[in-house]
C-alpha cells in the first residue's frame, strides 16, 4: 500500500522529468481497472489475417484530481473480435500541478503533449500486462500487444473536459 509520503516521493522524483515551461506536471498511478475482457473461441481457430485495432481516451474526475486514461484493443479475424481488452489507469495529479493545469471556469485540464504521450505509454504497457496475465497458459497467449510509437498518436496538448 502506498502511503502519503511515498506519493510525495514519487511526485518529487518526477519533478525534473516532467517540466513544461517551468511548471511541473506531477502524477502517480493510483488505480488500474480492467473494464472489459472477452475471448471468442469460435473466431480463434479461423485461418486468416489478424487485425489489431486500438482506441484511447482521457477523462478527469476534478473533485479527486484524477486523470483517467482508457485504452482498448481488439484482435479481429474477418472483422470478428476474438480478444477484447480495455483497461483504465487512474493517475492522481499532485495539487499544485492540478491547480496549474486545470481551469475551474472551463471545467477542463490541459495535459501537455509530452505528459499525455507518457501517460498513454504507461497505460498501454499496463494493458499489455493485463492481457498477458489473463491469457497465460492458454492458446490466446501468443497474441500480445506490440510496441507502439504513441508519439504519432498525440500531436499536441490534450484538452480534457469534465462531464
Amino acid at each position: 500500500m502506498i502511503i502519503q509520503s511515498d506519493i510525495h516521493q514519487l511526485f518529487t522524483q518526477q519533478l525534473e522529468e516532467h517540466k513544461m515551461e517551468n511548471t511541473p506536471f506531477l502524477f502517480a498511478l493510483q488505480k488500474i481497472s480492467t473494464e472489459q475482457f472477452a475471448l471468442n473461441e469460435d473466431v480463434l481457430n479461423l485461418d486468416c489475417n489478424i487485425n489489431l485495432s486500438s482506441k484511447f481516451k482521457f477523462g478527469i474526475v476534478p473533485e479527486n484530481r484524477i486523470l483517467a486514461v482508457s485504452v482498448k484493443f481488439m484482435f479481429e479475424k474477418e472483422s470478428n473480435p476474438f480478444i477484447i481488452v480495455e483497461v483504465v489507469c487512474n493517475f492522481d495529479i499532485e495539487q499544485k500541478s492540478w491547480n496549474n493545469y486545470f481551469s475551474s471556469e472551463k471545467k477542463q485540464i490541459v495535459i501537455p503533449k509530452d505528459i499525455a504521450i507518457h501517460l498513454l505509454f504507461l497505460s498501454i504497457g499496463t494493458t499489455r500486462g493485463v492481457l498477458h496475465a489473463k491469457t497465460e497458459n492458454t492458446a490466446y497467449n501468443k497474441y500480445f500487444l506490440p510496441t507502439l510509437d504513441v508519439s504519432k498518436s498525440i500531436l499536441e496538448d490534450i484538452v480534457v473536459k469534465s462531464n
